[in-house]
Protein backbone atom coordinates (compact mmCIF):
# COMPACT_ATOMS: atom_id res chain seq x y z
CA UNK A 1 0.00 0.00 0.00
CA UNK A 2 1.38 3.37 -1.05
CA UNK A 3 1.12 5.74 1.90
CA UNK A 4 2.70 8.67 0.05
CA UNK A 5 0.00 11.29 -0.66
CA UNK A 6 -0.69 11.84 -4.37
CA UNK A 7 -2.76 14.98 -3.89
CA UNK A 8 -1.65 18.52 -3.14
CA UNK A 9 -4.56 18.93 -0.74
CA UNK A 10 -3.43 15.84 1.15
CA UNK A 11 0.13 17.16 1.27
CA UNK A 12 -1.02 20.56 2.53
CA UNK A 13 -3.16 18.88 5.19
CA UNK A 14 -0.27 16.62 6.15
CA UNK A 15 2.06 19.62 6.35
CA UNK A 16 -0.32 21.50 8.62
CA UNK A 17 -0.81 18.40 10.77
CA UNK A 18 2.94 17.86 11.17
CA UNK A 19 3.38 21.59 11.87
CA UNK A 20 0.76 21.45 14.61
CA UNK A 21 2.46 18.42 16.15
CA UNK A 22 5.83 20.20 16.10
CA UNK A 23 4.31 23.36 17.58
CA UNK A 24 2.61 21.30 20.28
CA UNK A 25 5.91 19.56 21.06
CA UNK A 26 7.79 22.86 21.28
CA UNK A 27 5.09 24.42 23.47
CA UNK A 28 5.01 21.32 25.69
CA UNK A 29 8.80 21.35 26.11
CA UNK A 30 8.87 25.05 27.00
CA UNK A 31 5.79 24.69 29.20
CA UNK A 32 7.51 21.93 31.16
CA UNK A 33 10.64 24.08 31.47
CA UNK A 34 8.61 27.07 32.69
CA UNK A 35 6.74 24.89 35.18
CA UNK A 36 10.07 23.68 36.52
CA UNK A 37 11.22 27.29 36.89
CA UNK A 38 7.95 28.15 38.63
CA UNK A 39 8.38 25.25 41.06
CA UNK A 40 11.94 26.37 41.70
CA UNK A 41 10.79 29.92 42.44
CA UNK A 42 8.13 28.74 44.89
CA UNK A 43 10.56 26.37 46.57
CA UNK A 44 13.22 29.07 46.57
CA UNK A 45 10.90 31.39 48.46
CA UNK A 46 10.47 28.72 51.12
CA UNK A 47 14.24 28.22 51.34
CA UNK A 48 14.69 31.97 51.73
CA UNK A 49 12.00 32.00 54.38
CA UNK A 50 13.75 29.16 56.23
CA UNK A 51 17.12 30.90 56.03
CA UNK A 52 15.61 34.18 57.26
CA UNK A 53 13.92 32.28 60.09
CA UNK A 54 17.24 30.75 61.20
CA UNK A 55 18.80 34.22 61.18
CA UNK A 56 15.96 35.47 63.35
CA UNK A 57 16.58 32.52 65.68
CA UNK A 58 20.20 33.59 66.06
CA UNK A 59 19.23 37.22 66.59
CA UNK A 60 16.73 36.54 69.35
CA UNK A 61 19.09 33.96 70.85
CA UNK A 62 21.74 36.66 71.17
CA UNK A 63 19.23 39.14 72.63
CA UNK A 64 18.01 36.57 75.15
CA UNK A 65 21.52 35.76 76.31
CA UNK A 66 22.30 39.47 76.65
CA UNK A 67 19.12 40.74 78.33
CA UNK A 68 17.40 37.55 79.59
CA UNK A 69 13.95 38.89 78.79
CA UNK A 70 10.87 36.70 78.42
CA UNK A 71 9.80 38.52 75.24
CA UNK A 72 13.04 37.50 73.48
CA UNK A 73 12.62 33.94 74.69
CA UNK A 74 9.07 33.75 73.36
CA UNK A 75 10.16 35.18 70.00
CA UNK A 76 13.03 32.71 69.91
CA UNK A 77 10.68 29.76 70.46
CA UNK A 78 8.27 31.18 67.87
CA UNK A 79 10.92 31.18 65.15
CA UNK A 80 12.16 27.75 66.19
CA UNK A 81 8.63 26.38 65.82
CA UNK A 82 8.27 28.20 62.52
CA UNK A 83 11.45 26.55 61.20
CA UNK A 84 10.13 23.14 62.30
CA UNK A 85 6.79 23.72 60.56
CA UNK A 86 8.49 24.84 57.35
CA UNK A 87 10.55 21.66 57.24
CA UNK A 88 7.63 19.38 58.10
CA UNK A 89 5.13 20.87 55.62
CA UNK A 90 7.48 21.49 52.69
CA UNK A 91 9.85 18.54 52.70
CA UNK A 92 9.20 17.95 48.99
CA UNK A 93 10.10 21.52 48.07
CA UNK A 94 13.27 21.48 50.16
CA UNK A 95 14.13 18.16 48.52
CA UNK A 96 14.79 20.05 45.27
CA UNK A 97 17.85 21.68 46.84
CA UNK A 98 19.02 19.31 49.56
CA UNK A 99 19.40 15.60 50.08
CA UNK A 100 17.13 13.79 52.56
CA UNK A 101 20.14 13.35 54.85
CA UNK A 102 20.75 17.11 54.99
CA UNK A 103 17.08 17.85 55.68
CA UNK A 104 16.95 15.15 58.35
CA UNK A 105 20.12 16.55 59.95
CA UNK A 106 18.62 20.05 60.01
CA UNK A 107 15.42 18.75 61.61
CA UNK A 108 17.43 16.92 64.30
CA UNK A 109 19.49 20.01 65.08
CA UNK A 110 16.37 22.19 65.37
CA UNK A 111 14.78 19.56 67.61
CA UNK A 112 17.88 19.40 69.83
CA UNK A 113 18.06 23.19 69.85
CA UNK A 114 14.44 23.41 70.98
CA UNK A 115 14.98 20.78 73.68
CA UNK A 116 17.97 22.74 75.02
CA UNK A 117 15.86 25.89 75.21
CA UNK A 118 12.91 24.22 76.90
CA UNK A 119 14.93 22.01 79.29
CA UNK A 120 16.28 24.84 81.35
CA UNK A 121 15.83 28.42 80.25
CA UNK A 122 18.80 29.71 82.20
CA UNK A 123 20.62 27.17 84.40
CA UNK A 124 21.78 28.21 87.82
CA UNK A 125 25.47 28.68 88.30
CA UNK A 126 28.01 30.35 86.06
CA UNK A 127 29.60 27.17 84.77
CA UNK A 128 26.29 25.49 84.01
CA UNK A 129 25.01 28.66 82.42
CA UNK A 130 28.13 29.03 80.30
CA UNK A 131 27.99 25.41 79.15
CA UNK A 132 24.31 25.72 78.35
CA UNK A 133 24.80 28.92 76.35
CA UNK A 134 27.75 27.36 74.56
CA UNK A 135 25.66 24.32 73.58
CA UNK A 136 22.77 26.51 72.42
CA UNK A 137 25.06 28.78 70.40
CA UNK A 138 26.77 25.79 68.81
CA UNK A 139 23.44 24.26 67.79
CA UNK A 140 22.20 27.60 66.51
CA UNK A 141 25.34 28.08 64.44
CA UNK A 142 24.96 24.58 62.99
CA UNK A 143 21.35 25.32 62.07
CA UNK A 144 22.29 28.56 60.30
CA UNK A 145 25.18 26.87 58.51
CA UNK A 146 22.95 24.10 57.15
CA UNK A 147 20.22 26.57 56.16
CA UNK A 148 22.80 28.76 54.45
CA UNK A 149 24.18 25.80 52.48
CA UNK A 150 20.65 24.94 51.34
CA UNK A 151 20.13 28.57 50.33
CA UNK A 152 23.36 28.60 48.30
CA UNK A 153 22.37 25.34 46.63
CA UNK A 154 18.97 26.86 45.84
CA UNK A 155 20.55 29.85 44.10
CA UNK A 156 22.90 27.58 42.15
CA UNK A 157 20.09 25.23 41.10
CA UNK A 158 17.92 28.21 40.17
CA UNK A 159 20.63 29.63 37.92
CA UNK A 160 21.12 26.22 36.28
CA UNK A 161 17.38 25.84 35.74
CA UNK A 162 17.09 29.31 34.19
CA UNK A 163 20.01 28.61 31.87
CA UNK A 164 18.38 25.32 30.88
CA UNK A 165 15.06 27.09 30.21
CA UNK A 166 16.78 29.70 28.04
CA UNK A 167 18.64 26.98 26.17
CA UNK A 168 15.42 25.06 25.59
CA UNK A 169 13.74 28.20 24.26
CA UNK A 170 16.63 29.01 21.90
CA UNK A 171 16.76 25.44 20.61
CA UNK A 172 12.99 25.48 20.06
CA UNK A 173 13.13 28.74 18.09
CA UNK A 174 16.09 27.50 16.02
CA UNK A 175 14.29 24.22 15.35
CA UNK A 176 11.12 26.02 14.22
CA UNK A 177 13.12 28.35 11.93
CA UNK A 178 15.03 25.44 10.40
CA UNK A 179 11.85 23.39 9.98
CA UNK A 180 10.09 26.35 8.37
CA UNK A 181 12.98 26.78 5.92
CA UNK A 182 12.98 23.08 4.99
CA UNK A 183 9.20 22.95 4.61
CA UNK A 184 9.28 26.13 2.52
CA UNK A 185 11.88 24.62 0.19
CA UNK A 186 9.87 21.40 -0.15
CA UNK A 187 6.63 23.25 -0.87
CA UNK A 188 8.42 25.50 -3.37
CA UNK A 189 9.57 22.39 -5.20
CA UNK A 190 6.06 20.92 -5.11
CA UNK A 191 4.09 24.06 -6.08
CA UNK A 192 6.16 26.93 -7.48
CA UNK A 193 8.41 24.94 -9.80
CA UNK A 194 5.59 23.10 -11.67
CA UNK A 195 3.68 26.36 -12.10
CA UNK A 196 6.83 28.04 -13.40
CA UNK A 197 7.30 25.23 -15.94
CA UNK A 198 3.66 25.58 -16.99
CA UNK A 199 4.09 29.33 -17.51
CA UNK A 200 7.26 28.73 -19.53
CA UNK A 201 5.49 26.21 -21.76
CA UNK A 202 2.57 28.60 -22.32
CA UNK A 203 5.00 31.25 -23.58
CA UNK A 204 6.32 28.74 -26.11
CA UNK A 205 2.76 28.07 -27.24
CA UNK A 206 2.19 31.82 -27.60
CA UNK A 207 5.20 31.84 -29.94
CA UNK A 208 3.53 29.17 -32.09
CA UNK A 209 5.20 26.00 -30.81
CA UNK A 210 2.40 23.50 -30.13
CA UNK A 211 4.40 20.87 -28.26
CA UNK A 212 2.91 18.66 -25.56
CA UNK A 213 3.97 19.26 -21.99
CA UNK A 214 5.66 16.19 -20.41
CA UNK A 215 4.18 14.86 -17.15
CA UNK A 216 6.99 15.08 -14.57
CA UNK A 217 4.93 15.30 -11.39
CA UNK A 218 2.75 12.67 -9.76
CA UNK A 219 0.41 14.93 -7.79
CA UNK A 220 -3.19 14.44 -8.77
CA UNK A 221 -3.91 18.13 -9.34
CA UNK A 222 -0.82 18.67 -11.49
CA UNK A 223 -1.49 15.48 -13.48
CA UNK A 224 -5.06 16.65 -14.15
CA UNK A 225 -3.85 20.14 -15.06
CA UNK A 226 -1.16 18.69 -17.32
CA UNK A 227 -3.65 16.46 -19.12
CA UNK A 228 -6.08 19.34 -19.57
CA UNK A 229 -3.23 21.51 -20.83
CA UNK A 230 -2.15 18.87 -23.35
CA UNK A 231 -5.77 18.42 -24.55
CA UNK A 232 -5.95 22.17 -25.04
CA UNK A 233 -2.72 22.07 -27.06
CA UNK A 234 -4.08 19.26 -29.28
CA UNK A 235 -7.34 21.16 -29.77
CA UNK A 236 -5.49 24.35 -30.62
CA UNK A 237 -3.27 22.48 -33.03
CA UNK A 238 -6.30 20.87 -34.74
CA UNK A 239 -8.06 24.24 -34.96
CA UNK A 240 -4.87 25.81 -36.29
CA UNK A 241 -4.63 23.14 -38.99
CA UNK A 242 -8.33 23.60 -39.86
CA UNK A 243 -7.86 27.37 -40.01
CA UNK A 244 -4.86 27.00 -42.31
CA UNK A 245 -6.82 24.63 -44.55
CA UNK A 246 -9.71 27.09 -44.64
CA UNK A 247 -7.35 29.91 -45.52
CA UNK A 248 -5.84 27.77 -48.32
CA UNK A 249 -9.29 27.02 -49.72
CA UNK A 250 -10.23 30.68 -49.56
CA UNK A 251 -7.04 31.66 -51.34
CA UNK A 252 -7.63 28.98 -53.99
CA UNK A 253 -11.20 30.25 -54.50
CA UNK A 254 -9.94 33.78 -54.93
CA UNK A 255 -7.34 32.56 -57.43
CA UNK A 256 -9.90 30.57 -59.37
CA UNK A 257 -12.30 33.51 -59.42
CA UNK A 258 -9.57 35.72 -60.82
CA UNK A 259 -8.56 33.16 -63.45
CA UNK A 260 -12.19 32.62 -64.44
CA UNK A 261 -12.67 36.37 -64.71
CA UNK A 262 -9.58 36.69 -66.88
CA UNK A 263 -10.75 33.83 -69.13
CA UNK A 264 -14.33 35.03 -69.30
CA UNK A 265 -13.62 38.27 -71.23
CA UNK A 266 -11.80 36.74 -74.26
CA UNK A 267 -14.22 33.79 -74.31
CA UNK A 268 -17.13 36.23 -74.33
CA UNK A 269 -15.56 38.11 -77.24
CA UNK A 270 -15.00 34.84 -79.13
CA UNK A 271 -18.60 33.78 -78.50
CA UNK A 272 -19.94 37.13 -79.70
CA UNK A 273 -17.79 37.00 -82.87
CA UNK A 274 -19.00 33.46 -83.56
CA UNK A 275 -22.64 34.48 -83.19
CA UNK A 276 -22.15 37.41 -85.57
CA UNK A 277 -20.35 35.17 -88.07
CA UNK A 278 -23.19 32.68 -87.94
CA UNK A 279 -25.68 35.42 -88.68
CA UNK A 280 -23.62 37.10 -91.41
CA UNK A 281 -22.06 34.05 -93.03
CA UNK A 282 -24.44 34.13 -96.05
CA UNK A 283 -24.45 37.86 -96.67
CA UNK A 284 -21.19 39.32 -95.47
CA UNK A 285 -18.24 39.74 -97.75
CA UNK A 286 -15.18 37.57 -97.48
CA UNK A 287 -13.00 40.23 -95.85
CA UNK A 288 -15.54 40.85 -93.07
CA UNK A 289 -15.76 37.10 -92.41
CA UNK A 290 -12.00 36.84 -92.14
CA UNK A 291 -12.00 39.74 -89.66
CA UNK A 292 -14.59 38.01 -87.46
CA UNK A 293 -12.63 34.77 -87.58
CA UNK A 294 -9.46 36.60 -86.62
Amino acid sequence: MDLYPRSLRQKIFLGYFIGLILMFGVVAANWKSLNTVEDMVVSGEMVSDLFDTTLEIRRFEKNYFLYEQDEDYEELLFYVNKAENLLEKNSKEFGLFATPEVIHNLKDNIKDYKELLEADRIPQGEIAKWKWEEAVRKKGKTIVTIAESISKTERRVMQTTLRSAKKTLLISVAFLVFTGFVVGAIYYRMFAKPLWMLEKHMKRIADGEFSLMPIKYRDREFVSLNNAFNRMILELDARQRHLVQSEKLASLGTLLFGVAHELNNPLSNISTSCEILKEEIETADLEYKKELLS
